[in-house]
């Protein structure tokens, strides 16, 4: 027999799918203006039906609740920090949105319900199905299709503009639902609300944004809520262990200072590694990591191999024999110098081997603006080759802007 909840479940995971499959297939390429409207009404119904079914639970603000709720501040308080830095390398884009009051209202208002109804919809359902790890994956599911249905505004489908949106759009929500909801089971909406309203509507109020790049954002946007994650996840479970302590002193008292020494030893050392890989894969530093589309050195360095490039030679000190990378149609190619001219004015040419015929070779010209750098002997044997199929597949830069 079919319980209560599981009616409930249905009714609202069915209307809520259904016209997430409407939005795609019909509401984006018919009604694109009122996209952003009728979603912020459609969440807004369901949490509100959701209230009056299921048995709404007011959130106790714990002493836990409140650390949670400061770890996610400071955390966003870093997050900006970081990207707006990354910027002063990567540069800057000029808002498109007008920041006039009336302005701001107009754009701000439905996002604004749909994030706050979406988190307040999360709750109410993984409060009411924490027994049932069925209808929970099936609801964080629903949910993540819908979420990604806001980001969704366009209906040119072409395939390197869903391997964009994949990557951009998809692999980031998919995270950030995880850790919400993981959020929302332990300690409430709040700090997942204060997340979604700060990240999902800066964008309406701000003159400018970093040009970070369809790949930098992706990884920055994984890597966010996974560090706010594990942070938050040893404070909750630190907790745990301290109110069982309380109620039972014969249990092991949680050391917390053996705890804090665990975030030094450990987290700091991860950040500073992400930040790192991270720039090296955006080039924002003098070293840059990149995957090897073509190589006509091979088998020194083939395709799919993953190799440092040093970005900081100036064109004239590059010589002939050296190992570099340039970009040739939307690829990056590894070659060595054939031949380096200078004329009289001491103007510096560079070249590259292209073609053998009649025994004589011709060669290709490396400008300035397409020579990335020279090779300095480190590499990770097809650790790229993921990237360059998918590049090859779309027949774009996945790490363009």
């Amino acid at each position: 027999m079919i319980n209560k909840n599981t009616v409930k479940n249905l009714l609202v995971l069915t209307a809520t799918f259904i016209y997430t499959f409407i939005y795609f297939i019909l509401i984006v390429p018919k009604l694109p203006n009122l996209a952003h409207t009728l979603s912020a009404f459609f969440i807004l119904i369901i949490t509100i039906i959701s209230i009056f079914i299921y048995d709404y639970k007011k959130i106790k603000i714990t002493k836990i609740t409140k650390k949670i709720i400061y770890e996610f501040i400071i955390g966003i308080f870093i997050y900006f920090t970081f990207i707006y830095l990354l910027g002063l390398f990567t540069g800057f884009l000029r808002n498109s949105y007008s920041l006039r009051f009336v302005s701001i209202l107009k754009n701000i208002w439905a996002p604004l319900i749909s994030v706050t109804a979406l988190e307040v919809f999360r709750y109410i359902y993984i409060t009411n199905n924490r027994e049932y790890n069925y209808a929970k994956l099936l609801g964080i599911l629903i949910i993540i299709f819908f979420d990604i249905s806001l980001c969704f505004y366009t209906f040119d489908v072409t395939a390197e503009n869903m391997f964009i949106f994949l990557t951009v759009v998809i692999i980031p929500v998919i995270f950030k639902n995880i850790v919400l909801t993981y959020f929302t089971d332990k300690v409430g909406y709040l700090p997942c609300l204060i997340y979604v309203i700060t990240l999902g509507l800066y964008i309406y109020l701000v003159p400018s944004v970093p040009d970070l790049g369809n790949y930098l954002t992706s990884i920055i946007n994984i890597c966010f809520p996974t560090l706010l994650y594990i942070y938050g996840s040893r404070m909750i479970t630190y907790y745990v262990k301290e109110k069982e302590y309380e109620k039972n002193p014969e249990n092991k008292k949680p050391n917390k200072k053996l705890n804090t020494l665990r975030v030094f030893l450990l987290d700091i050392p991860l950040i500073i590694i992400i930040t790192i890989f991270v720039g090296l894969i955006s080039g924002i530093f003098s070293y840059h990591l990149i995957g090897v589309d073509t190589s006509a050195i091979g088998p020194k360095i083939e395709k799919g191999d993953a190799i440092i490039i040093y970005k900081g030679l100036k064109y004239d000190d590059y010589e002939k024999g050296d190992i570099i990378a340039y970009k040739s149609k939307n690829k990056i190619i590894i070659d060595r110098i054939a031949l380096k001219e200078v004329n009289e004015d001491d103007v510096v040419s560079l070249y590259v081997k292209k073609t053998k015929t009649n025994n004589k070779y011709t060669y290709k010209y490396i400008s300035k603006k397409d020579l990335i750098g020279i090779y300095n002997n480190f590499k990770v044997k097809k650790i790229a080759y993921p990237t360059i199929w998918f590049k090859d597949l779309v027949k774009g830069n996945i790490n363009g802007k």
